[in-house]
C-alpha cells in the first residue's frame, strides 16, 4: 500500500532534490518492533505529456519502482525496573514435620534501578502452618504473611533471599503448591510477579503418627521408641500401639488364652489402624530352645481388623508339653 503521495515541481535543468519525507503520521509505521525490516519504494509518473516532466532513474513514462531504500526500525528503548521472584524449598517434607523452609529470592530483570517499598507475600496453602518469614534488610508487614523494603536494586541484581518457615499438618495431602508474589518498586509489567514450588508431602506410617500423637516425634527412638516400656508394666511402646493403648496408662496384656475347646487357644485383640505391623501366634513344646517357636501347626479361627484368634492343631492330654505365645513385629 501506498504511505505517502508526495509531489514537487521544478524548473532546473540539472533536477531537484526531494525533501525529507516525513513518516510520522503513517500509522502502519509506528509502535514497530525493534529488529524489524522495513523497504520504502518510490514510484514516480507524469502528466500525460512528457513536456516538462521530469523521472527519477527512469527511461519511459512508467509506474513501475525505480529505486527503494532499505533500513531497519530502531525505537527509542524506554527504561523500567522489572521484579521477578523465584521460589524453592529444602529437604522432604512429611506429615508432622516442624520448621520446613522455603527460600524466596526477588531479582530486578528490568533495564532500570527500582525505586520505592517492594513487598513479598506469601500465601501458604492448606496443609502447611507458617510460623515465620524474614531475611536480611526485611521487614514484616501486618496483615499479610510478608515482607518489605524500600532500599533501592539495580538492574539485573537480587536482595537477600526471604525465608518462609512452616509446620506440615499430620493430615497434609500428598501435594501442596505454596505461591509468593513480589509487587511495587516502580515496575510496570506485572505478568511475571509469582512464582510457584509444588511440594510432595511423604504420608507418615500408622506406626508414626501414633508416635506423634503420643510423643510429638514419629521417629523411632528414644521414648517413642518400640521397644520402650513407658508406663513400667512390662509391655513395650509397639505392643501398646498393636492393642489401641494409651503408653502412658499401666496396663495389663489383653491377651487371653483358654483350652475349651480342647486345644491350646489364643485370643488376641488388634488395633485397626496398626496396618503396618504382622501379629501372629506361635507354639512349642520347648521353652528351653528360643529357636523352637513356630507357627507351624497354628490353625486361624478368625483374623479380622481388630481380633486374632487361632488355635494349637495338637490336643491337649497329651504327654507333650505345648506353650503358645502372641508376637507382633514390624515387616
Amino acid at each position: 500500500m501506498d504511505a505517502a503521495a508526495i509531489s514537487y515541481s521544478s524548473t532546473s535543468s540539472s533536477g531537484a532534490s526531494l525533501a525529507a519525507i516525513d513518516l510520522s503520521g503513517i500509522s502502519a509505521l509506528q509502535n514497530v518492533s525493534a529488529g524489524t525490516t522495513v523497504s520504502f519504494r518510490l514510484v514516480n509518473w507524469g502528466a500525460s505529456t512528457s513536456t516538462g516532466t521530469w523521472y527519477i532513474y527512469d527511461t519511459s513514462n512508467s509506474t513501475s519502482a525505480d529505486f527503494a531504500v532499505t533500513g531497519i526500525v530502531t525505537p527509542v528503548v524506554t527504561t523500567f525496573p522489572d521484579l521477578t521472584i523465584s521460589k524453592s524449598h529444602s529437604g522432604t517434607f512429611t506429615q508432622g514435620d516442624t520448621s520446613r523452609t522455603y527460600t524466596l529470592t526477588v531479582t530486578n530483570s528490568g533495564n532500570a534501578t527500582t525505586s520505592g517499598t517492594v513487598s513479598v507475600v506469601d500465601t501458604v496453602p492448606s496443609g502447611l502452618v507458617a510460623t515465620g518469614i524474614s531475611g536480611t534488610g526485611w521487614t514484616a508487614t501486618g496483615g499479610t504473611f510478608g515482607v518489605n523494603r524500600s532500599d533501592a536494586l539495580a538492574a539485573g541484581a537480587s536482595y537477600p533471599p526471604i525465608t518462609v518457615t512452616v509446620d506440615v499438618a499430620t493430615n497434609a495431602a500428598a501435594l501442596v503448591t505454596n505461591t509468593a508474589t513480589v509487587a511495587g518498586g516502580g515496575e510496570t509489567n506485572t505478568a511475571n510477579d509469582s512464582a510457584s514450588d509444588p511440594t510432595a508431602i511423604t504420608a507418615l506410617t500408622p506406626s508414626q503418627a501414633w508416635r506423634l500423637q503420643w510423643f510429638g516425634d514419629s521417629s523411632n527412638s528414644g521414648a517413642g521408641a518400640d521397644g520402650t516400656i513407658t508406663a513400667g508394666d512390662g509391655l513395650t511402646n509397639l505392643q501398646k500401639y498393636a492393642f489401641d493403648m494409651n503408653p502412658f496408662v499401666p496396663s495389663v496384656s489383653p491377651v487371653t488364652y483358654d483350652m475349651n475347646s480342647g486345644f491350646l487357644r489364643g485370643s488376641t485383640p488388634k488395633n485397626a489402624s496398626a496396618t503396618d505391623i504382622t501379629f501372629g501366634f506361635e507354639v512349642t513344646s520347648d521353652l528351653k530352645t528360643s529357636t523352637s517357636w513356630t507357627t507351624s501347626g497354628i490353625t486361624i479361627d478368625q483374623n479380622t481388623a481388630t481380633l486374632l484368634q487361632a488355635h494349637d492343631n495338637i490336643p491337649l492330654g497329651g504327654t507333650t508339653p505345648r506353650f503358645m505365645r502372641l508376637r507382633v513385629t514390624r515387616p
